[in-house]
């Protein structure tokens, strides 16, 4: 926001955002060191986006991954592909990031990098306002939202009995991975034919799915079994200074899982911060054990943790090759994050994978009795909340998806008002015939009306849900995005 008041790239802290996020990143501080940076992990790590895009004001450019390192992911040509889409309309031109000029640590890398998302930095010339902006993207943003809608699968991971679990997903072909939301439900977008679905989940044994692209099953649900077995790293929150590292086939998501032998090397002066994907305890022994390269004899490196993604971290001391960790000698009872630092030039040490012990995950904690553990819910003390609720009309983010009573009725003056009748379009999509109001206690008649007006989110038997299926009106993530899309004004100067 103040860059923009005073047409500057930096924030009132001196700090360019843009260079602030956690993969590639190289700077004097940290990443994730602004406010603004760290509320986007956040809530990038709560709702996992399917697309992005940032708007900047250098040049005319579809800017794609990576800023920040040479190599290019598999999955470029599916990059391409929707960088192509946006770029006609715009007159635009697509252009992969680090061969325009090296930027490290951009929100895009981030965001492609750590979660799978189509992320791409819109290069346009027309920073006068908002309005300018908009005139000259609408129709490139419209044609892409429509092209995602038409090339994304979504769906739902579950353990046996139903219950949504948070699970990081791969495809074989495509081996970036992508996370679901805290209620279990994801999109992406799949080019393998036919599909192998890799499915992880802390405490949860990895679950291997197969099907044709023609027979993706509505809904697609898959479920993971309980295990008492060792897992792995969750997820990757950040990775940086990895020097020449950053330009060899080396994705920081080789880190993440059991032992398997992809590694991935943390560089000279690199770094590496991994989420368990649950809080661990102190316990009697180790509670992780990390393994290395073993071609990599005599390697070191500074091992911290804590119970938050950007710190303050805890210093565990240095380790030589593989090491078991007692989160007692971190002076913690209790941690999530694992923050390795390389220490020696050569040899640089490259992580294989962490085996963390199920035991020093806490038992389960469901105190509002909703059937949603603490891990899970966004509000553990209230039993009307939780991931995949009914929204109400109360003032409270029902369902975890981070707005509160969407879907209900906005008076003149901008506020919801839960007072008001169910206005919402009939089965046949016209808006222009208000359905009348009704007694809640009434019953539905039937899918062209909404007889008993009780929930406005559920019109005419059409659920505003909208994360399992790709067919259908435009649902509300991608209007969420069109909006975003439209206002976002960032500026990115040589």
């Amino acid at each position: 926001p103040e860059g923009f008041e005073v047409r500057d790239r930096y924030n009132d802290s001196g700090a360019d955002l843009n260079r602030d996020y956690g993969l590639y990143w190289s700077d004097d501080s940290a990443p994730f060191s602004q406010p603004e940076t760290r509320a986007q992990l956040s809530f990038s790590f709560h709702h996992p986006p399917v697309l992005s895009l940032d708007y900047h004001s250098e040049a005319e450019y579809v800017n794609t991954v990576y800023d920040g390192s040479s190599v290019t992911p598999p999955e470029i040509g599916t990059v391409l592909e929707f960088g192509e889409v946006y770029a006609q309309p715009a007159s635009l031109e697509v252009i992969v990031g680090y061969e325009w000029y090296a930027a490290y640590g951009s929100c895009q890398d981030f965001l492609h990098g750590t979660l799978g998302t189509l992320a791409y930095t819109i290069e346009t010339l027309a920073p006068t306002n908002t309005t300018s902006v908009v005139s000259a993207n609408v129709s490139a943003l419209q044609d892409l939202l429509a092209h995602l809608q038409d090339r994304m699968v979504c769906g739902r991971v579950t353990d046996t009995s139903g219950r949504p679990l948070r699970a990081r997903l791969r495809v074989a072909a495509q081996p970036q991975p992508f996370l679901t939301t805290p209620g279990g439900t994801f999109c992406h977008v799949i080019d393998a034919d036919p599909i192998q679905w890799i499915i992880d989940a802390p405490l949860h044994s990895t679950g291997t799915f197969s099907m044709a692209a023609a027979s993706i099953p509505d809904p697609l649900v898959f479920q993971l079994a309980s295990s008492t077995a060792s897992f792995g790293a969750f997820r990757v929150v950040s990775a940086g200074d990895l020097g020449a590292a950053a330009n060899t086939v080396n994705p920081a998501y080789q880190a993440l899982g059991t032992p398997d032998g992809r590694m991935f090397l943390l560089g000279r002066d690199g770094f590496v911060v991994l989420d368990a994907g649950l809080p661990l305890r102190d316990v009697p022994g180790a509670e992780l054990t990390a393994v290395f390269d073993p071609a990599r004899q005599g390697a070191r490196v500074s091992v911290s943790v804590s119970s938050e993604p950007v710190g303050p971290f805890s210093s565990c001391g240095e380790y030589a090759g593989d090491f078991d960790l007692d989160l007692s000698t971190c002076g913690v009872t209790g941690a999530r994050y694992l923050r390795l630092a390389n220490l020696l030039q050569t040899p640089q040490a490259a992580l294989d994978g962490l085996l963390i012990a199920p035991t020093a995950v806490p038992a389960a904690v469901d105190d509002d009795i909703d059937g949603v553990t603490a891990d899970l819910d966004c509000d553990d003390t209230r039993p009307e909340v939780g991931p995949g609720f009914e929204e109400l009309c109360d003032g409270l983010d029902n369902d975890c998806n981070g707005l509160i009573d969407e879907g209900f009725p906005v008076s003149s003056d901008g506020l919801i008002d839960c007072t008001a009748p169910d206005a919402g379009p009939d089965a046949d999509a016209d808006a222009d015939q208000p359905d009348a109001d009704a007694s809640p206690s009434d019953a539905d008649a039937d899918a062209g009306t909404d007889a008993d007006a009780d929930h406005p989110r559920v019109q005419d038997g059409v659920s505003c849900a909208c994360r399992h299926t790709s067919s259908g009106t435009t649902p509300v993530p991608f209007l969420v995005l069109l909006m975003i899309g439209a206002l976002l004004l960032r500026r990115k100067i040589l």
